[in-house]
């Protein structure tokens, strides 16, 4: 512990979870079990496809602390976005309807600089969202992460693919994951709420 108070040790913690700035900002409060019942039966989800950041987003708050916020004795700097097909997909337009789920078809590329005076990691973070969805969608969504440790000035390349079942969502109607045509945003960043590339 003191070793991390003094900077000896940078521990480059990040978030899973966000924290709201008022109980009734929680995308779930609506269903809170009531205080005076504290071990109901049943807890309703009302908040759906929106938990957590995604809710935050859908709703417009701002949390307190965002999912995949963390602090560290040094910064980074994020560059050089590249969305290319992967080798197996060599088409310049994704098609979904010849490829399966688990295939890759497309690679997010990345550089991860650490521009501070110490060493350090940063979990890099990669999300996708439709522009202009027909059905109901988050804004975006987690697709890749990855934690990459730099020296002062390294920079690494972070490659991250994405396959069909990145770009789905759960049709309730026929119980399969759908990937619709069109445009998808992706977004690179250091936490839901700090994107830093985007494409």
């Amino acid at each position: 512990m003191a070793e991390i108070l003094f900077g000896k040790v940078n521990p480059s913690g990040k978030l899973p979870v966000t924290f709201e700035r008022r109980i009734t900002d929680n995308p779930a409060y609506a269903t809170f079990p009531n205080p005076v019942n504290q071990h109901p039966n049943e807890i309703a989800y009302s908040e759906g496809l929106y938990v957590g950041y995604r809710g935050y987003e859908k709703r417009k708050i701002k949390p307190l602390y965002a999912f995949g916020y963390g602090l560290s004795y040094t910064t980074f700097k994020y560059s050089d976005l590249d969305i290319s097909p992967s080798k197996q997909n060599s088409l310049a337009k994704i098609s979904f309807t010849m490829s399966k789920l688990e295939d890759d078809l497309v690679n997010v590329s990345f550089t991860v600089t650490n521009t501070g005076k110490r060493a350090g990691a940063e979990v890099a973070q990669l999300y996708v969202g439709q522009a202009n969805s027909t059905v109901d969608r988050p804004i975006k969504e987690l697709k890749g992460f990855k934690k990459v440790y730099l020296q002062p000035g390294q920079s690494q390349t972070v490659t991250l693919p994405l396959n069909q079942r990145s770009f789905a969502y759960w049709d309730e109607a026929t119980q399969k994951w759908i990937a619709l045509p069109g445009n998808y945003n992706v977004l690179v960043g250091a936490a839901s709420d700090d994107i830093k590339l985007n494409g």
